[in-house]
């Protein structure tokens, strides 16, 4: 960029030189001096244009690089409510273990509080998923192969993880199994825990990525 406006105010320099040569030199000489003001002024239109398709180039690229950081922030910002997944199968574990604990009764308060988790993690997945819509544009292809978080990671995970959990009754039928229940079903919420933590990480060595 910097040499093609140095080319520029050189032509102009050089422009300027002959200006002053051809003020006083005799009809031929000019009519030669004329022909190299059309040069020049050619020259000079072409490298106006060069100026300008590198700037709108440089321009394009900083205002890429800014949209890139903004989205994948946003993404970022988005994917902390993604811990609500772990929130809402803690609850429903909650409502399970109460199940077992009271002969197969349901507990109507606990429940009442698996169904506001629920609630929450729905509309936490529903801001994530916007936000990638966004963002996705931005990340490289092989930024968006590796990329631990993608929406349909989390929506397989909450039609998955429920599913265990509620089916853990078969496992651990007794209360005497209850301690495996247990170990089982925080296997099951660690795992989750696992794939946000690593989702915001990834997130975040993208936004300190340069480029």
């Amino acid at each position: 960029m910097d040499r093609v406006v140095f080319a520029g105010c050189l032509m102009l320099v050089c422009f300027g030189v002959l200006l002053g040569v051809g003020m006083g030199s005799t009809e031929v000489a000019a009519n030669k001096v004329r022909g190299v003001f059309e040069l020049l002024s050619f020259a000079g239109t072409a490298v106006t244009a060069v100026v300008a398709v590198v700037a709108l180039t440089s321009w394009q690229a900083q205002f890429r690089h800014s949209e890139r950081f903004k989205s994948i922030k946003e993404l970022k910002d988005a994917a902390t409510g993604l811990f609500t997944l772990r929130g809402y199968l803690l609850a429903l574990i909650d409502s399970e273990k109460q199940f077992r604990a009271n002969g197969g009764i349901a507990n109507a308060q606990l429940e009442a509080i698996h169904r506001s988790a629920r609630a929450k993690w729905l509309e936490s997945l529903q801001l994530y998923v916007k936000a990638w819509s966004t963002a996705v544009v931005f990340f490289t292809e092989e930024e968006e192969k590796n990329f631990s978080g993608q929406p349909r990671v989390f929506i397989d995970l909450s039609i998955k993880r429920p599913k265990e959990i509620i089916n853990a009754d078969e496992l651990f039928p007794s209360p005497e199994t209850d301690h495996e229940f247990d170990i089982y079903t925080k296997e099951i919420t660690d795992h989750v825990q696992r794939v946000y933590a690593q989702t915001v990480s990834e997130l975040e060595t993208m936004i300190r990525k340069k480029g």
